[in-house]
């Protein structure tokens, strides 16, 4: 390699070039510090000016921008507490929220190294230690979630979950790659670790590369135009491809690397780093080389020169309006001007008055600074499915660009598994989530059912009460919450009895008193009894209990448990959260994956950016606005749902119906659906969800509303149909106990269509085919009468079609009858057939739907008929 021509920075006399030529003459400034060469011509540089203050901030040790928000998230270190705190500002540098602590260092200790990166509308933070072990969790800050700021974790060693603590952190392509972290017990710094495509925020343990020799760790990774390039301290390598399926890497540089973690820039697609011997450019694939003109940077250096800092803090940076890439170590900046191109660069010393230890661009833009949303949800419902609830809401006041904040928490256990004959285990032979207790003095069988838990117990002692059975521990029950625990059970063999009820016990699990019946009566089969209570003071759990129990020797009871029903409503669980964008629509639903053993509390509230609606900024959702809350209802699997068993349609006079289906035309501004439900829990009331066609959930439509006692008929009606329509109409039912949070399920659903008769999909009308005894002639006749939608409706019954099948030669059109003919019945004499022919008919209706023909399902086939 021939000898590297270098350019000696010379204080007091201005920046000499190798040739001599000066491009800016030494006579301009007795000491070319901070100055800007430009044109030929060097002037001062401006000075540093303050923008904003951070409470509690000895040093700014990261900014990085968050173009989607037209903001900047600023990291900050305070030497009194240790404290590393995230920021967010706006893009003008006017204002600052606190966005949470990230972690703590340890005050008094140098100001952490952190990088930074953005992708898919986050930002993403590294504690750039050089031990993983001593290393931060990598954060994410998402302004659309909840919360907005969190840990990054996977599972990369197969034992679970694990904080992923990366040395820094850089998107290139889809994805975001990591580096200097193997599992959380091992470390691994050669490795660089790929997130999942436009997921940025997860990683599987199997995607990732392996750069270099263990002991070289990876310093930073920087992307080049095509390529991501990584640096090691003294070799670079490139990753290349496009996906994960076709990733590798490649070394490009076996001499030079990078010293420091954020030493290294891209600008113009090219990326300039600080090697060993000083600044340095690569373009990916082939070596590096020195950037512009080499400097002597082991040279001599002048009393009155600042002290350059650490290169394991230094950084790089790129000032768009001078067109000025830099390195600075602390006070002292490399400066590197590259107006003029690669081949006309300068490079000059800057020297600050204070210390630095971060740069980034913030981009404004002209969009409207963000302000506080002025609406707010309303919740309206939330309903429980199978491992889930559906939480509905109002959008008022929505403006479209909000974030909808949904927090839940639990608020009442229900008893675990109450139907008691579902057991995974059934080696156990007890019903999921219950324990066994075995008293020592019985011989115990546990056996699992369709009919529920069975408990077969032999008293093995003389003259002593003996229990055994089940039991499980409500925690967190609060002082004067209201408990109801209701069991269905029955005793199929034996002379012993069933003792069921709970304890309120202490905060050492000290029994305080019982609720509890022992009911020396055998049950009759399937008998439901109910307990209630209020916790007294001091109460901190409930255990609730199942018993078989004898007091004789050798007696036998054969127990068996079907359901235990339990409520427990005031023990509230932390509060939990996601995000959604608000659709636009005037209303909206989220399905959140949930346990069924709970009663759920939900709240809402809008957010923008920060900002949240006047009256929601708390942290805690009570104290919000109350028609942000809503909460879902037990579903009690031992109250039947009641039953939908009919529904009638009146009509205005001009139209008519048959059954239960319905179809109204122009004249009918109304409809009216009348249900027939069976109430069959005494002292229930009965409410009546609805689904129309542009819903994915039912929601509630009318009630509670009592009446007489089970069995009854009751009859809400829904008048809300008017219009045309086209479509099912779905309702449900259920009980709900009047003072309680009990309630049935939803019946099954009772699917009423909307729309013109025949109705599409089904078999249009009932008719006959016969003869009159007239030589050569078939009658088919049908009473029942159809509609014609006017022509302004988009489903318009254009024609009855009739097929007929001659001596099984198959099915051909035999006629066709305009729809009009319906409105009367509809009659076609069919003459001049050969006698002794046998002939089938079927028949269907032709609808034109927008302009598209649509058949409904053929008739029942009529016949076959012998022509005379």
């Amino acid at each position: 390699m021939p000898l590297r021509p270098k350019v000696q920075l010379v204080f007091g006399s201005g920046l000499d070039r190798e040739t001599g030529v000066m491009a800016t003459q030494p006579a301009s400034f007795e000491d070319l510090r901070n100055v800007v060469l430009f044109r030929g011509k060097a002037q001062t540089r401006k000075g540093l000016e303050s923008m904003l203050t951070f409470a509690s901030t000895t040093h700014i040790i990261a900014i990085q921008a968050l173009r989607s928000e037209s903001a900047g998230m600023i990291v900050t270190y305070d030497d009194a507490s240790g404290d590393v705190n995230i920021w967010r500002i706006d893009a003008d540098a006017t204002s600052s929220t606190l966005i949470g602590l990230w972690f703590n260092h340890g005050a008094g200790s140098d100001p952490p190294i952190v990088q930074t990166a953005e992708m898919s509308d986050k930002v993403f933070f590294a504690h750039a230690s050089t031990s993983q072990f001593n290393r931060a969790q990598t954060f994410m800050y998402d302004p659309s979630g909840i919360p907005v700021l969190a840990g990054l974790t996977a599972d990369f060693d197969g034992f679970g979950d694990a904080p992923i603590r990366f040395a820094g952190v850089v998107s290139h392509l889809e994805y975001l790659f990591g580096w200097g972290f193997g599992t959380a017990s091992l470390s691994r710094p050669e490795m660089v670790r790929v997130s999942q495509p436009g997921e940025p925020n997860v990683f599987d343990l199997n995607h990732y590369l392996i750069i270099g020799d263990r002991r070289d760790p990876v310093v930073t990774c920087v992307p080049f135009s095509a390529t991501l390039g990584v640096f090691k301290n003294s070799l670079t390598h490139e990753i290349i491809g496009k996906n994960r399926a076709n990733f590798g890497s490649r070394r490009i540089d076996p001499l030079f690397g990078c010293i420091g973690p954020r030493l290294a820039i891209n600008v113009g697609g090219s990326v300039f780093f600080w090697s060993e011997i000083g600044p340095r450019i690569s373009s990916g694939s082939i070596e590096s080389r020195d950037a512009a003109q080499p400097l002597d940077v082991f040279g001599f250096e002048p009393e009155t020169l600042v002290q350059e800092g650490s290169s394991a803090t230094a950084f790089s940076g790129f000032i768009r309006d001078i067109r000025a890439l830099f390195f600075a170590f602390n006070r002292r900046l490399y400066v590197l001007f590259l107006r003029g191109g690669l081949a006309n660069a300068k490079w000059c010393y800057w020297e600050l008055g204070v210390d630095v230890f971060s740069a980034g661009p913030l981009f404004p833009s002209s969009t409207i600074a963000l302000t506080a949303p002025t609406g707010h949800p309303e919740c309206t419902g939330a309903v429980k499915g199978t491992g889930n609830v559906t939480v509905s809401w109002d959008n008022i006041g929505l403006t479209g660009d909000e974030i909808v904040e949904v927090w839940y928490r639990s608020i009442g256990v229900v008893t675990p598994n109450p139907n008691l004959n579902i057991d995974v285990d059934p080696a156990d032979g007890v019903a999921d989530l219950w324990t066994k207790v075995e008293d020592p003095q019985h011989t115990v069988t546990f056996t699992v059912s369709i009919a529920g838990q069975e408990i077969d117990v032999t008293a093995t002692s003389d003259g002593a009460v003996n229990e055994s059975g089940l039991e499980f521990v409500i925690e967190g029950v609060l002082p004067g919450s209201n408990v109801e625990l209701r069991v269905t059970r029955a005793l199929l063999a034996g002379t012993g009895h069933l003792h069921w009820g709970w304890e309120w016990r202490d905060n050492v699990d000290a029994v305080i008193s019982t609720v509890d019946t022992d009911l020396d009566t055998p049950p009759v089969l399937g008998q439901t009894d109910t307990l209630q209570g209020t916790a007294p003071a001091l109460t901190d759990d409930i255990r609730v209990f199942l018993y078989a129990v004898t007091d004789d020797v050798a007696e036998v009871t054969d127990a068996l448990y079907m359901a235990a029903f339990g409520v427990f409503p005031d023990v509230a669980g932390e509060w939990q959260a996601t995000a959604v964008e608000a659709n636009g629509q005037a209303t909206q639903s989220l399905i959140i994956a949930l346990a069924d053993n709970s009663d759920w509390e939900f709240a809402l509230r809008y957010r923008r950016g920060p900002l949240f609606t006047a009256g929601y900024e708390s942290s805690d959702p009570l104290d919000w606005p109350e028609v942000s809350r809503c909460q879902t209802i037990t579903e009690d699997p031992i109250l039947t749902p009641p039953t939908i068993i009919v529904s009638t349609m009146p009509i205005s006079q001009d139209l008519a119906a048959t059954g239960s289906r319905w179809f109204h035309g122009d004249a009918l501004t109304d409809g009216l659906v009348v249900l027939h439900v069976i109430k069959t829990v005494v002292g229930a009331d009965i409410e009546i969800w609805r689904q129309l066609d542009a819903e994915s959930v039912p929601t509630l439509f009318s009630g509670p509303f009592g009446g007489v006692e089970a069995p009854a008929v009751n009859f809400p009606s829904d008048i809300t149909l008017s219009g045309e329509r086209e479509t099912d109409v779905q309702y449900f039912a259920k009980h709900v106990i009047p003072g309680s949070t009990s309630a049935s399920a939803l019946s099954a659903a009772y699917v009423q269509w909307v729309g013109p008769h025949p109705v599409p999909g089904i078999s249009p009308i009932e008719f006959i085919a016969f003869t009159r005894g007239i030589s050569g002639e078939i009658i088919v006749s049908s009473t029942f009468n159809w509609n014609r939608k006017a022509a302004n409706n988009q489903l318009v019954t254009v024609e009855w079609e009739i097929q007929s099948n001659t001596n099984g030669a198959g099915y051909v059109v035999a006629a066709t009858l305009a729809a009009d003919v319906g409105l009367n019945g509809g009659t076609k004499q069919f003459t001049g057939l050969t006698p002794t022919d046998s002939i089938l008919y079927r028949s269907r209706m032709k609808h034109d739907f927008a302009g598209n023909t649509i058949y409904s399902d053929f008739s029942v086939v009529s016949g076959p008929v012998v022509v005379p």
